[in-house]
Order: C-alpha cells, then structure tokens, then sequence
C-alpha cells in the first residue's frame, strides 16, 4: 500500500492495481520448429494465436475487520484492544480466536491495453523459392485507453472479504479473497494490425475511438495455514486461485541468529512441481535475501531457474 491508516477496526488505504496475462498457442509444427530446429514443409501448418491484457488503475478503499468469536482479546491495561494484531501480541494464550472482515475499493482507471490476433507462416513451394517467397499473414485487434487521451480515466469497484482463526501464537488459518465483482470502465481506442505482404511493413487501421468498454479483475482467493515455533520458525503452505490458476506452495523459515534459511516447493498453475531455496543476513537496521527459484513459464515450457535479490530497511 503506498498510504494506509488504521483507526480501530476500520483501515483506510491507498494502493496500486496492476494486472497482467497473455496467452500464446502455436501449432505443434511451429513449436516443434522454434524448440528443436525441425526443418519447415511446404506442407506443415505453422500459427501462433496470441493474446494480452495489462491495466492498471489506483484502489482507495475502506475496510473493516473485528474479532466475531473467542474469547475477547485484553490489553496491558486491561481493556478490550482496538487492534487485533497488538492484542494478539500481548496475549499468550492457546484459545481459537476467529477474525472477520470486509472491504471495498473505489478504482481510479489509469491505462488499459488489450490484443489478440493470429500469425500464420505458410512456406513457399518449394522452400526458399525466390520466385514464391514465404508468406507472413498476421492480423490483430489492440484496444487501449492510454494516460493524457481525453476521457480515458476509467472508474470502477471492487470488494474483498476475509476471515482468520488464530491459536495462540502457534497456529493461523485464513480464507481470503479480493477484487471480488471487481470491473472498471473505460473510453477505448480499437485498432486492427495486418502485415502488408508487399512491403512488409505493418498497417494500422482505426476502427473505433471512445468506445465504451468494461474490463474485469480477476478474483483472487487464497487459503492458508501456518504453524510458528516462536519468533525464529515458521512453518506455512497456501493454495490459491487467482489470475494465473491454480497454484500451490508450501515452505519453511528458521532464523539463526542474524541469518534466515528458507526453502520450499510449488504446484504452479500447469501442475508442475517447482522448487524454492535461499537465505539472508540483517547487518544491523538492513537486510539482505537472496533466492533461487525453478520455473518452466517460458516459451519452450523447460525448466528454468530465476534468481531474486532483496534489500530491506527495518
């Protein structure tokens, strides 16, 4: 969140929406040709269908969360907390606690942007024929509602809703979702993209501007559970939907001394177990977290490994 403010129960915030996905199909021909280097036919079938969305938009919302079962949560002084974070701290005790809470945003529309389309290669007869060259046809429709264009600025909401039952200082369990209902609207340009075979440059035709459009949020729902050992050991696995599938993690922390050692496993959204590992030090009021991470969301859908740094001011 870039502004947030608690006043009992209630939270105020301000924070940034980003959201982004595309999908890419090729024909097993074509993958076959860009991942091992099998040899184009005059008489393969060689397309990638292609399509991204990307919006981004500011969330001002309002929030309520209380303790709705258990036993009631004291302060230091004896009176019922007005934070359940801070009364939980101050309370050791082993009884279940359930939390509950509610949302809603107000969404400031920022930028939009949207494209599908197809790309087909067709080899020429024969190969590498300069009397009949290999065609290219492509065609593709881009909708955008792009920041400083009159009346692009869209308007939206969207909801969230969560609940977490606490006990002691041991055990966590949380069911969550937000962006539910979540839309925005918009003033969109369309245009429509071809590949001009003559030339070969890309032509781009305006077919619509300020058409209304109305694009929609992936809910995201996660559930969770956690186990803690103290301060130092950490224990927690989640399973989510959201916007990219269905995904499942699970991992574990522990600190020993200035050092922290983590390490994990995931279901991603393919159904492909990846694997996480790495640590870090804090060197007095800063901190440094190195990781690695396996991942096969590329192209080729091979294994691959992505690197993470981090530095934290506490």
């Amino acid at each position: 969140e870039l502004l947030s403010s608690d006043v009992g129960w209630v939270s105020l915030g301000m924070s940034p929406v980003v959201t982004a996905r595309t999908r890419i199909d090729l024909s097993e021909e074509l993958r076959s040709a860009l991942r091992d280097g099998t040899p184009l036919t005059s008489d393969g079938t060689y397309f990638l269908d292609h399509a991204a969305e990307a919006q981004a938009a500011m969330a001002i919302g309002v929030a309520y969360a209380r303790q709705v079962a258990g036993p009631p949560l004291l302060s230091d002084a004896g009176d019922l907390a007005d934070s359940p974070v801070r009364a939980f701290a101050n309370d050791p005790g082993n009884g279940w606690r359930l939390y509950a809470g509610a949302g809603v945003k107000y969404l400031v529309g920022i930028a939009y942007f949207e494209t599908s389309g197809k790309l087909e290669v067709i080899p020429a007869e024969p190969l590498l024929d300069p009397a009949d060259p290999t065609d290219v046809i492509l065609h593709t429709t881009v909708r955008s509602a792009v920041p400083g264009s009159p009346g692009t600025v869209g308007q939206g909401v969207a909801f969230d809703l969560g609940f977490a039952a606490l006990h002691g200082q041991a055990w966590e369990i949380g069911l969550g979702a937000s962006d539910l209902a979540g839309s925005i609207g918009w003033r969109t340009d369309v245009e429509e993209v071809t590949l001009d075979q003559t030339t070969g440059e890309l032509v781009s035709r305006t077919v619509a501007e300020g058409e209304r459009y109305r694009s929609h949020l992936t809910p995201a729902i996660t559930l969770n559970l956690a186990r803690h050992w103290g301060a130092r050991t950490t224990l927690a696995t989640d399973l989510r939907h959201g916007i990219e599938g269905t995904s499942w993690h699970a991992g574990g922390e522990t600190h020993v001394g200035r050092y922290a050692l983590r390490g994990g496993a995931i279901l991603d959204p393919a159904g492909r177990l990846q694997g996480t590992g790495g640590g870090g030090v804090r060197l007095g009021r800063v901190g440094f977290d190195a990781s690695l991470a396996s991942t096969s969301a590329n192209l080729a859908e091979e294994r691959a490994l992505m690197l993470g740094l981090s530095l934290a001011i506490y």
